[in-house]
């Protein structure tokens, strides 16, 4: 009974002191850009028990370390110029959807209520003649490798902005934990490049009665005023807003093995959940009567969708030497309706649409597996970690709000373009300037994407506990 009860007493001690001082991540991303953010520089797993290991290792830095509630600042700036496509090609950021199809602008049905641009009417007319309006949706005259009537759009794409942390512990190992973040995003188009080729027999394809010549002078030098008519924005995107906001409450706790066993290893086992909500500002800045116009704009946090999800793990703590955990999670998205939604009206559209509606996006779920490896004080007061993640974001369902778009416009064509995966690795080195203050540096380097963006990230942090 009496070793029963000290047994007891020392894992409620240890539950006691899980504090406040590490980030939690519980949620992974819609964004294809951003697909798994992190706020701060911190070990995600330190899992709160630093006061415990310290009332062994060093009592008298432990008499001084506080962990009931912890900030954490951290400004950040991330980048990318290439991405890789659905077949895992290394593309341009403009192209990650397909490069941009001129001559299909002129295919498909034209919805009740809209007419062909001007411009492409002209093309139509002298590309195609005789054909009328909404009737042409022939593919022999689709270059399958996407060159002959195509673009390909650069972008380099930029965020910079600083995150911020705030967490307090609760009781019995139960905390809760706030983090948002404003940045400003910008998207710039480096050119168009006309990817039609040349203009001799010799070139791969050219399907009378299309020429190179005929295709460059009513589509490809036509962009900029076929973009003004069907309303898409193609000047560079910049927009500085509030991120998004998380909010998570999780439980951990640490079970000590070995203490007084001088022929095996002493370490601790330390199980925890998490469970978290998001919440997305917006931009209506996006938003015009033409629609969703901007042709370069980047989502803020998760494109105006809500979402719900948890994350579980266990750690391994060697209290003399090295942690290695492991953890996976999932996110739900609620879905949300759209308005005046560029949505293709044929199967051959690639990279920009010509007509917009009315859409219902319910996202596909977000899954996450991590495992990572990470020192205390391998060196003074440095301390470093070195987590490995990998993610998946399933294809979402889009829906036509209204039932007499559905002979016009085929949302399925988007709903392919949704799902990405993506793996990075994170490292971080944190370095405690006093018992309760410290400052870190972080990288998140990428390491493979499917339909996403190859982005780095560098972050520096200030954090503190009280």
């Amino acid at each position: 009974m009496i070793m029963a009860r000290m047994i007891l007493t020392r894992l409620a001690l240890i539950g006691s002191f899980l504090a406040i001082q590490c980030p939690i991540h519980a949620l992974s991303s819609l964004a294809k850009n951003d697909p798994y953010p992190v706020f701060s520089s911190l070990d995600p797993h330190t899992f709160l028990y630093t006061h415990e290991k310290l009332k062994v290792s060093d009592p008298d830095f432990a008499a001084r370390k506080r962990d009931t509630v912890g900030i954490s600042i951290s400004p950040f700036g991330q980048n990318a110029d290439r991405g890789r496509n659905g077949k895992g090609h290394r593309t341009e950021l403009g192209n990650l959807n397909g490069n941009w199809g001129m001559i299909p602008l002129l295919y498909g049905p034209i919805p009740p209520g809209k007419t062909l641009a001007p411009t492409l009417q002209t093309a139509l007319a002298n590309l195609f003649p005789g054909v009328t309006p909404g009737s042409l949706n022939d593919g022999t005259k689709i270059d399958p490798s996407q060159q002959f009537g195509y673009f390909s759009v650069p972008l380099e794409y930029r965020k910079r902005g600083v995150r911020f942390q705030m967490q307090a512990d609760i009781y019995a190992g139960f905390g809760l934990s706030l983090e948002t973040g404003l940045v400003s995003m910008s998207q710039t188009n480096t050119g168009f490049i006309d990817l039609t080729g040349c203009e001799n027999p010799t070139c791969p394809f050219e399907p009378a009665p299309l020429t190179h010549t005929t295709v460059r002078k009513y589509l490809m030098s036509e962009l900029k005023p076929i973009a003004k008519e069907i309303g898409l924005n193609i000047c560079n995107y910049c927009e500085t807003s509030v991120e998004e906001v998380r909010f998570q409450l999780f439980w951990r706790r640490g079970f000590e093995i070995n203490r007084d066993d001088e022929d095996w290893p002493h370490f601790m086992i330390i199980p925890f959940f998490e469970v978290g909500a998001t919440a997305s500002p917006g931009n209506e800045a996006r938003l015009d009567d033409a629609g969703f116009d901007r042709a370069f704009y980047v989502p803020f946090g998760n494109n105006d969708h809500m979402g719900v999800g948890f994350t579980t793990g266990l750690n391994i703590d060697f209290v003399e030497s090295i942690e290695v955990g492991a953890e996976v999670g999932m996110t739900y998205f609620f879905d949300r309706n759209f308005e005046k939604v560029r949505v293709p009206t044929s199967e051959f559209q690639s990279g920009i649409y010509p007509f917009t509606t009315d859409i219902n996006v319910h996202p596909g779920f977000n899954w996450h597996f991590g495992g990572k490896i990470s020192a205390f004080h391998f060196i003074d007061r440095l301390s470093s970690f070195l987590q490995y993640i990998q993610m998946e974001h399933k294809p979402d369902t889009i829906r036509l709000r209204n039932c007499e778009d559905a002979d016009y416009f085929l949302p399925e064509q988007l709903e392919k373009l949704t799902g990405f995966k993506a793996k990075f690795i994170d490292v971080a080195l944190n370095y405690d300037i006093s018992p309760n203050i410290g400052l870190g540096l972080f990288w998140q380097a990428p390491i493979s994407q499917l339909n996403s963006y190859r982005s780095s990230t560098v972050m520096f942090s200030f954090y503190a506990t009280f």
